[in-house]
């Protein structure tokens, strides 16, 4: 091992459609008073503000509890924390995902490093993205597409308009790498879903994480970090660089699983991390640059521009 030294995410949609990623929600959605709404997770983010899960959840059912009976939402049917809210709804609630118990359910799923594909009754979709996370963002939009009365050829056309935006887990080619910049935000959950885009990752070089500090998490600090560390050692990730406080509980939870300690470096300042990165670095390496918004790990990726 190298050793060296908003609470809300709201977004007006037209047909007063709110979409909501975020927390507690009950005064915004008084204000907007939502006929359409849609939660597509329940994860610990924000937990120094808002508590536990069970906390977060209680937020995030607010939304239900303000759409009216003539509005719909549309839920995550695999996820039993996010099903179990359309309790809350006195409006019709439609579950979307892969399970068989769910009224939108994709099938023929076919993830490759930059592209899903997928079925819904027999319609065929793709998008372009990475990573097989995006598959629950995408059938949920074919579902709420479906309910307001667009036809398949256009919900797939407005899904192969999609283009990531930047820091939100979006390829591109900096020089001889694939660089995955991640940078925007981090929480346990998304924080898997990295590891799990570079364990299916496919080609010859060597799979790198660069990843800053999760922040806002409270007392589930050093437990989410040592989680995160297992995470990345069962990937088989080939490079590890952890930046931030927690990174010793990065290591360790790498380590716990059995990751060796010369994959492994953890840096105190920017300027160590792009020089342990520079060594690593080969062509054809993919490279994942993550972090939560305060640790700035965007400079990572203005670094690889300018080394290019």
């Amino acid at each position: 091992m190298v050793r060296t030294e908003s609470q809300f995410d709201v977004k007006r949609l037209p047909g007063t459609l709110l979409f909501v990623l975020g927390d507690a929600v009950r005064k915004l959605a008084g204000i907007a008073e939502p006929e359409i709404g849609v939660i597509t997770g329940v994860g610990l983010s924000h937990a120094a503000s808002f508590g536990g899960l069970d906390q977060i959840e209680r937020a995030k059912g607010e939304l239900l509890e303000a759409l009216p009976e003539t509005g719909f939402a549309v839920l995550t049917g695999d996820d039993e924390r996010v099903r179990r809210m359309a309790e809350r709804a006195a409006c019709r609630v439609i579950f979307a995902g892969e399970g068989r118990e769910n009224h939108c359910r994709a099938t023929h799923v076919n993830v490759s490093n930059n592209f899903i594909t997928f079925r819904v009754d027999g319609h065929r979709y793709e998008v372009a993205a990475t990573g097989r996370h995006h598959l629950q963002a995408a059938v949920t939009a074919v579902a709420v597409a479906r309910e307001i009365g667009m036809k398949p050829a256009a919900i797939a056309a407005g899904l192969r308009s999609f283009k990531p935006v930047p820091g939100r887990c979006r390829l591109e080619n900096i020089g001889p790498w694939n660089v995955i910049d991640d940078s925007y935000n981090a929480n346990p959950r998304s924080m898997q879903a990295a590891c799990l885009v570079l364990k299916d990752w496919t080609g010859g070089g060597k799979r790198i994480l660069v990843a800053g500090d999760m922040l806002e998490l409270g007392e589930e600090s050093t437990n989410s970090h040592r989680e995160f560390g297992r995470q990345a050692a069962v990937a088989r990730i080939d490079r590890l660089i952890v930046f931030g406080e927690f990174s010793d509980d990065v290591i360790q939870g790498a380590c716990e699983r059995g990751m060796d300690n010369s994959r492994i470096a953890m840096c105190r300042s920017l300027d160590t991390l792009t020089i342990v990165l520079d060594c690593w670095l080969d062509p054809g390496d993919v490279v994942l640059v993550k972090g939560s918004r305060a640790m700035k790990m965007e400079r990572v990726i203005e670094w690889m521009r300018d080394r290019s």
